[in-house]
């Protein structure tokens, strides 16, 4: 993904997960930043989606080489 990203000239990208997922942790081990959050309705549950970013992903790049 991140990848694709920069072969099509993006610079930065966001990350979308649910607040409650372990994964939150994750994007911010690796440097992404939370930059708005979001509410989601997935059947009858009502849920909260955060959006991770960051500036420089060519970073993210480098790190699965």
């Amino acid at each position: 993904m991140v990848k694709g990203a920069l072969q099509r000239g993006l610079p930065s990208m966001p990350v979308w997960v649910l607040a409650a997922n372990p994964s939150c942790a994750f994007c911010e081990a690796l440097g992404g930043q939370e930059v708005c959050e979001k509410g989601i309705t997935i059947g009858a549950a009502r849920l909260v989606g955060v959006a991770y970013g960051w500036q420089g992903i060519r970073v993210l790049a480098e790190m699965h080489q």
